[in-house]
């Protein structure tokens, strides 16, 4: 379920943190991603609890994750994937280090903590888990759903070949799930849709890089 980014709401007291994303541009480059199955269990996207811890210390999210490795890089994000400490399940874990970004692109973050925060549950839209914020805002770890299959731009290259006419269908049927749910249910227009953007699970397809997501404009 997901919450709005302000403190205390109808299903919080006032003062429990709520939830807040965040991601930077530009899209990550995702490494090939190997067979997931030695290191499941993936969580449920239903299993997304949506927690901010705001003005931590730097590094504090380790002390609820471990790093099984690192799977990505893009501008002023590290992607890692992540086993959490308590119920060993995997997640992807971006951490954006901030310091030495414009006013501009921190902005442009914020905007996308807002966007996440009022995103309904969707099983084709990336789902936010938790997120640690440190350093007044300077530096961020975003804890999301962990795509086992990369993303469907690196899929294409390592694929070397014709993708089956069903298995694309499939995959463009669910990305045009995701843009009508953000559309109809969210008001949104998601403004940079490409395969790198989009990534893969369990055989499934799921929208990604929302930090490119607008409200339409007023005519």
């Amino acid at each position: 379920m997901r919450h709005t980014a302000t403190t205390g709401s109808k299903n919080n007291p006032p003062g429990e943190l709520q939830t807040i994303s965040f991601q930077q541009q530009p899209s990550l480059h995702l490494a090939p991603q190997s067979s997931p199955s030695s290191i499941l269990p993936l969580p449920s996207p239903r299993q997304a609890r949506g927690i901010v811890k705001e003005n931590g210390d730097p590094g504090c999210w380790k002390a609820a994750y471990e790093i099984v490795k690192k799977i990505g890089r893009g501008g002023f994000s590290t992607l890692f994937l992540v086993r959490n400490k308590v119920d060993g399940l995997l997640f992807a874990a971006k951490r954006s280090d901030l310091s030495s970004a414009t006013s501009d692109i921190r902005l442009k973050c914020l905007r996308e903590v807002k966007i996440h925060s009022t995103i309904p549950t969707f099983p084709h839209v990336i789902e936010f888990h938790e997120a640690f914020v440190a350093r007044g805002g300077k530096e961020a770890v975003i804890i999301m759903q962990f795509a086992d299959g990369g993303d469907l731009y690196s899929y294409m290259l390592r694929a070397g070949r014709k993708l089956p006419e069903q298995q694309i269908a499939q995959w463009w049927t669910e990305v045009v799930f995701a843009i009508d749910h953000l559309h109809t249910r969210c008001n949104l227009i998601h403004a940079d849709i490409k395969s790198a953007n989009v990534l893969l699970t369990y055989g499934s397809a799921v929208l990604a890089d929302l930090g490119m997501t607008d409200k339409p404009a007023q005519t």
